[in-house]
């Protein structure tokens, strides 16, 4: 891959609707419900993602699964969006190399 392809990759507008997914309301219903423990302590915003939750709820092993889940349904949702992103950009640099 080119280097002028990787200096553009953080070129996007992050108000896009295009990147704007989530699925923290998850956390809150299974917290709500009792499936999940709610945290009880403050773990540094850099703690990995299935690391983090587990040590906040107090080793709730339900937590570290979650988290395993919501990666992977993240992973999921973004995919399309991504692919439609790169598209985008290899037609935007397709355009440029031929200027």
């Amino acid at each position: 891959m080119s280097q002028h392809r990787f200096s553009n990759c953080y070129e996007f507008d992050h108000d896009d609707p295009i990147y704007l997914r989530s699925v923290s309301l998850g956390n809150s219903i299974l917290i709500s419900i009792g499936w999940i423990a709610a945290p009880s302590a403050m773990v540094p915003w850099t703690m990995p993602p299935i690391i983090g939750p587990l040590m906040a709820t107090g080793w709730d092993w339900r937590a570290a699964v979650w988290s395993a889940v919501e990666l992977l349904l993240a992973g999921a949702m973004y995919f399309p969006f991504f692919k439609v992103a790169e598209k985008q950009m290899l037609i935007k640099e397709a355009n440029d190399t031929n200027e």
